[in-house]
């Protein structure tokens, strides 16, 4: 038989749900920052203006109103503790269920507002679809552009070594874009083999405006 969570304390007794981030009162009571910031909105909307009175929503005497600033805010770290542990050994139990879901929607929400601030990373970490896909496309174009970088190396070696078009192939199936894109047109209209339909469609390639723009210097002079 699963404990009562409410028997060891971590449970908020205003959400009277698992604590997400218990914060510690004045007064000595602990409470859910949700919990905390639902009562600062609505002592704003009672009073028209700043909660500089807000109560303690338990006892409804003691001050809180230093809280509202979320720098003064202190985390019981034991109860948070406590709280982890208890959703780690029983995962299935109600309490344990909902808290994981809201802590996934809150990671989301904060996700979103480091997306925005254009930290890709920790919003990817915290599951940010848009941040995860953009990571997910960094790590293809790294790993492309170290088969393209292998593909230099092959054809300064020898530049007729067919492994030259078979990394740049294996580039374009991890990340295509134009610049490989072009290099593969390059390498082909000097006579390194591709399937029929590729060599067609490398063909049509080179008579874009992109394949002119993204030619090497060289081979720019050398057409004219």
């Amino acid at each position: 038989m699963d404990p009562d969570p409410v028997e060891l304390n971590l449970v908020c007794p205003v959400e009277h749900s698992l604590f997400v981030k218990p914060i510690c009162l004045p007064c000595g009571h602990t409470i859910d920052e949700s919990a905390l910031i639902k009562s600062i909105e609505a002592n704003k909307v009672l009073h028209r203006g700043p909660a500089r009175l807000t109560r303690c929503p338990l006892d409804n005497v003691h001050t809180i109103g230093e809280l509202c600033k979320p720098a003064k805010r202190h985390i019981n770290v034991l109860v948070m503790q406590n709280v982890d542990a208890f959703v780690r050994q029983y995962p299935h139990h109600p309490l344990s269920v909902e808290f994981l879901d809201n802590r996934r929607a809150s990671n989301l929400v904060r996700a979103g507002e480091l997306f925005a601030q254009g930290n890709v990373v920790e919003a990817a970490r915290l599951g940010h679809p848009e941040a995860q896909a953009a990571m997910e496309q960094q790590q293809r174009k790294a790993q492309a552009d170290k088969l393209v970088a292998r593909a230099d190396r092959v054809f300064e070696n020898d530049r007729g070594d067919p492994k030259y078009m078979t990394l740049l192939e294996r580039a374009c199936s991890v990340y295509e874009c134009d610049e490989i894109l072009v290099k593969r047109a390059i390498a082909y209209k000097e006579g390194f083999g591709v399937e029929p339909d590729e060599g067609k469609a490398l063909k049509r390639l080179m008579r874009t405006q992109m394949y002119q723009s993204l030619l090497p210097p060289d081979l720019r002079r050398a057409r004219k």
